[in-house]
């Protein structure tokens, strides 16, 4: 148990990020092998329309603490689904606040800094954007 808790301690990365990147990687990243005609965002389009069926996006506060559980692996797949597309608005939505906030996370990150302060403004920045992610969304 107190292994367990030090590991988590460790962490500087949360969890909505973690699990974000590895779903935009599987699920939002443009298809760059699409044949000509084909269209690249057809994963991301599918992932939105799974998001869509399940009633939407769910509040952002929600997202951004990513309660995943065993007990409702719909809702987490859901949720985990979600945070890839909070990185995919973040790497590709184009709201300036939010590539803003991004790379001035990306800079702390870079140099050695404490992250805190810079995920706490990209989701503070991501949250009076919520308009702009679902209008990127189309949901």
């Amino acid at each position: 148990p107190a292994l367990d808790k030090a590991l988590w301690d460790e962490k500087q990365l949360p969890e909505w990020l973690r699990y974000g990147a590895c779903a935009y990687a599987e699920r939002y990243m443009l298809d760059a092998f699409i044949k000509q005609g084909g269209d690249p965002a057809w994963m991301r389009t599918w992932s939105i329309e799974n998001i869509a069926n399940k009633g939407g996006i769910d509040p952002l506060d929600t997202i951004l603490r990513l309660p995943l559980t065993l007990e409702d692996t719909s809702k987490s797949g859901k949720l985990i689904n979600q945070a890839g597309l909070l990185v995919a608005f973040m790497l590709d939505g184009k709201c300036t606040p939010v590539v803003q906030a991004h790379q001035a996370f990306k800079d702390a990150f870079k140099n050695g800094k404490d992250l805190k302060p810079s995920l706490k403004a990209l989701e503070e920045s991501m949250r009076k954007n919520e308009s702009e992610l679902r209008k990127f969304a189309g949901i």
